[in-house]
């Protein structure tokens, strides 16, 4: 006897699990086409919808150091998630920047189209703002480098530094971070 005590039959349950597969596989078919060329949709400033074409995605892609992800990436999951689980964004495109020219890019490439625009340091924005729904997120994470001048009683810190990072360095020199907010 099957467990539950129902009468399911092996051909139908492989029915039903390719079924479940089959439509389970639809988002990813489509995430596959987003990557290899396909135009993506997004969001505008202003609510509207937009495209962004194939064409100008690669172009995109081409100018980074850094790299461009979009729901067929394998990071994809994992680059949109933010600190706070009660936002649940689903970025079009996020730009992981390696450097202030692939801001740059990033910004110039928003501008020109107008595109809903998230920027990202840590990811823990606790009102979700460092994310956003079928716009690009722009993630400086990976832009954490941290220089200390001693003698001039300064720092340069990357937009992606989380506050220990400065505060380890700031320490190698007997100095400390402010902070606050």
């Amino acid at each position: 006897m099957p467990l539950g005590g129902g009468d399911m039959r092996r051909r139908t349950f492989c029915a039903g699990g390719l079924a479940a597969l089959g439509a389970a596989s639809i988002p990813f078919h489509r995430a596959l086409a987003a990557d290899s060329g396909a135009d993506i949709p997004a969001v505008g400033l202003d609510g509207r919808e937009l495209t962004l074409k194939s064409a100008d995605i690669q172009d995109l892609r081409a100018g980074l150091r850094g790299e461009l992800i979009t729901v067929a990436h394998p990071d994809y999951a994992s680059a949109r998630r933010l600190w706070n689980p009660a936002f649940d964004r689903h970025p079009s495109l996020i730009v992981r920047c390696a450097g202030a020219a692939d801001v740059r890019r990033a910004v110039s490439f928003s501008g020109a189209r107008g595109l809903l625009t998230a920027v990202r340091a840590g990811g823990h924005s606790v009102s979700g703002q460092s994310g956003c729904d079928r716009g690009l997120v722009i993630d400086l994470s990976r832009m954490r480098a941290v220089e200390v001048d001693p003698v001039a009683k300064l720092a340069r810190v990357e937009a992606g530094a989380l506050l220990g990072e400065p505060d380890r360095e700031a320490l190698a020199f007997g100095r400390a971070t402010p902070v606050g907010t």
